[in-house]
């Protein structure tokens, strides 16, 4: 009986510490609240990938990426919190802090004039590091005479991003064949917006009743306000704060040496943190609320995947297919794809936070990474790992040499799912 009390101990303890996961991942690292504003993780990145059997090497490398740390996309996005507290310091309503805050952002709104959703420095460094990493990695893919065949969005981030990875690419070999490419006739696959969303969309208000159940502005507002009854008169709390929160997280993409770290606490930026990973999870995850149908919002992005990869892994040399996006499409890419966790179905959203966490998908210039590997050119039997973040995944056939897996056996999974997805909705 003693022993069976300790056991029992034992696992309830190791399950309380992970059910911490998520809120010691985002003491460790206040930033990670910042959902898919997160910065791209490079420390996290391991330092050596497993080797593959033996005899078996890289030959062609098919990518999907987001583009990297950008500015705020709405033009009110800094311009409305920075006017409510003008408007507060005009009617001397704010406190020593609220005009510090005020100051700082005013900054960065005058920084950030005529500059909505564009690339920053920091986002094009960090398309930079990803190529040489591709590169370093995987040499044997990146010879004398390779095709590099990239496409972009149309949105100028993304070709930015796009312009970034490739020209780090023709530096360390200038003798690649590379090809760019944004065009409005790859949209449908590169931004696809789900036409179904509507039809689907959670009608629970699930997603309004956990924000309210887990947003609490007071501290924040009787920190930056010094007249509660301006407050009550002229502000809208959750707008203010939530706006707040947008700015202070997403500072850490801009090349400005603004911080806004003081503003919430570590639990304020778990529970605002935990909005936002519910708000992703039901609108583009797997989500039982939405019937688990926004990932399939990318079967055209996976059929061009896959029928891409059937014409290089029949050609005799070296190649590489770049696609450069938005987390919106690889977010639901990755669900359908089913990397790792990433098509858990949750019901219980206040079981999400430990199960499913956002920053690890859709950080800026987060990336899918398919690399195929065979023995010599006339070799058909293929294999095929994908990194999502540079982190080799479990996919969603058995395979007893993981974290490789047979080709043929993985596209003829996807495909079925894709034709059994279309045949439904016919």
């Amino acid at each position: 009986m003693k022993n069976i009390y300790i056991l029992i101990v034992f696992v309830s303890l190791f399950f309380n510490a992970y059910a911490q996961k998520a809120r010691c991942e985002i003491q460790e690292d206040p930033y990670r609240a910042a959902s898919n504003f997160y910065r791209y993780p490079h420390k996290e990145i391991q330092d050596s990938l497993s080797e593959p059997p033996t005899g078996y090497r890289p030959f062609y490398i098919s990518h999907y990426g987001r583009h990297g740390s950008r500015w705020l996309t709405g033009k009110s996005e800094y311009k409305n919190p920075y006017n409510t507290l003008r408007e507060a310091a005009d009617s001397c309503a704010l406190t020593p802090f609220g005009m510090d805050i005020l100051k700082r952002l005013e900054t960065i709104y005058n920084t950030s004039i005529s500059r909505s959703g564009d690339l920053t420095p920091e986002g094009y460094r960090q398309h930079r590091i990803i190529a040489e990493r591709m590169y370093r990695n995987f040499p044997d893919v990146f010879q004398d005479g390779t095709e590099v065949n990239a496409k972009s969005s149309v949105v100028i981030r993304c070709v930015l991003s796009m312009a970034a990875e490739t020209q780090r690419l023709a530096e360390l070999n200038p003798n690649l064949n590379i090809r760019t490419d944004a065009s409005e006739a790859d949209m449908f696959y590169l931004k696809h917006d789900f036409k179904e969303k509507e039809r689907f969309k959670d009608k629970t208000n699930a997603k309004e009743t956990f924000a309210a159940n887990h947003t609490d502005f007071t501290r924040l507002m009787q920190k930056l306000f010094s007249d509660s009854s301006y407050v009550s008169r002229h502000v809208n709390v959750v707008k203010l704060g939530n706006q707040l929160h947008k700015v202070a997280m997403s500072e850490q993409g801009l090349d400005i040496p603004i911080r806004f770290d003081d503003l919430f606490t570590d639990t304020e930026l778990y529970e605002l943190w935990q909005v936002r990973n519910v708000r992703w999870y039901v609108d583009y995850g797997p989500s039982p609320l939405s019937q688990g149908m926004m990932p399939f919002s990318q079967c055209d992005l996976l059929e061009n995947i896959l029928n891409t990869a059937d014409t290089c892994v029949t050609s005799p040399q070296t190649n590489v297919t770049l696609r450069f996006g938005h987390e919106i499409c690889l977010l639901p890419l990755a669900c359908l794809m089913e990397l790792d966790s990433c098509n858990s179905k949750i019901t219980n959203l206040e079981e999400l936070a430990d199960q499913w966490q956002d920053y690890r998908i859709i950080p800026m210039a987060c990336n899918i990474q398919m690399v195929f590997y065979r023995r010599d050119n006339t070799d058909n039997d293929i294999l095929v790992k994908i990194m999502l973040n540079e982190r080799e995944c479990r996919l969603p056939i058995p395979s007893k040499i993981h974290p490789y897996y047979r080709w043929s056996e993985l596209e003829r999974y996807y495909r079925t799912k894709i034709n059994n997805y279309k045949n439904k909705e016919q």
